[in-house]
């Protein structure tokens, strides 16, 4: 649309970012469930192509993915590393959504032989046994997925994009893997009965 013009396309020409210039950070706490010593929050890719219906993502960020280059991420993961940071809350929107860029990440942080702990969020059906593999080496403990819902017309109606069934598969192949994972849940979305949110909390 006419705002995605406004857009930076080329995010690597923006500057190394570094949180601390900003805000004081040890005023602010991650959830009980984060693994490290010191925790930031990264980004690595603006922008969502899919049409989930009760999302902003692409209204905010676009539908065209942006992406900083994975040597410049991990640049920027060195640059907190050296400020003492050993935990990584990696925000963007779908970080297996390229599962090859996901499995190059891995790789140079295995490369460089970066000791840090890290978690992202996915989607239940951007994973694959070498996605999460790779993953695992490199420090992910835990993915958290957007399951929304057990009830298949409410996927429907959320346009997902997959069975509920998926949201089963992905959850178990995550954890064959050795990996930790938590799940987001909307109840009482419209078309709902007290069944369907009964169901979705049942399982």
């Amino acid at each position: 649309g006419v705002r995605e013009t406004y857009l930076v396309d080329d995010l690597n020409a923006l500057p190394m970012f570094d949180l601390e210039q900003y805000y004081d950070l040890s005023s602010y706490y991650p959830p009980i469930h984060i693994q490290g010593n010191k925790v930031i929050n990264i980004i690595s890719v603006r922008g969502c192509p899919y049409p989930c219906t009760f999302c902003a993502v692409a209204a905010i960020n676009g539908t065209s993915l942006r992406r900083v280059s994975n040597s410049r991420f991990v640049d920027n993961i060195e640059l907190y590393m050296k400020k003492g940071y050993d935990s990584f809350m990696i925000y963007d929107d779908t970080f297996t959504l390229d599962k090859k860029r996901a499995v190059e990440f891995c790789k140079e942080i295995i490369k460089r032989k970066l000791k840090i702990k890290w978690n992202c969020w996915s989607r239940v059906d951007r994973l694959d046994d070498n996605v999460l593999s790779y993953m695992k080496e490199a420090g992910c403990y835990l993915i958290t997925f957007g399951c929304e819902s057990f009830n298949e017309k409410t996927l429907q109606l959320l346009k997902k994009g997959y069975p509920v069934e998926q949201n089963v598969r992905g959850l178990e192949l995550t954890k064959k893997h050795g990996l930790l994972t938590s799940s987001s849940f909307m109840i009482g979305l419209p078309g709902e009965t007290e069944e369907d949110i009964l169901h979705t909390i049942d399982v």
